[in-house]
């Protein structure tokens, strides 16, 4: 296991957040966290695997009679 771990302020950098967000995120289980004591830290493989999860692609299917793309859930 090579990872490594940040400050609650690195970490919401990492994730381009703010750490108030960060903080949400983690409180409501959303993102993994370390405990050491009273430090709060994360690491940049879970921070990563968030980022996977919410990951969206786009849903483009067809064309309208223009030959714009139309989406799905449009």
């Amino acid at each position: 296991m090579n990872e490594k771990l940040l400050s609650k302020q690195q970490a919401a950098r990492f994730l381009g957040i703010s750490a108030l967000k960060l903080d949400n995120l983690r409180r409501d289980g959303e993102v993994a966290y370390i405990k050491i004591g009273t430090r709060v830290l994360f690491s940049t493989e879970d921070l990563q695997g968030f980022i996977e999860r919410n990951r969206h692609e786009p849903t483009v299917c067809a064309t309208d009679p223009e030959g714009k793309p139309t989406r799905k859930d449009a």
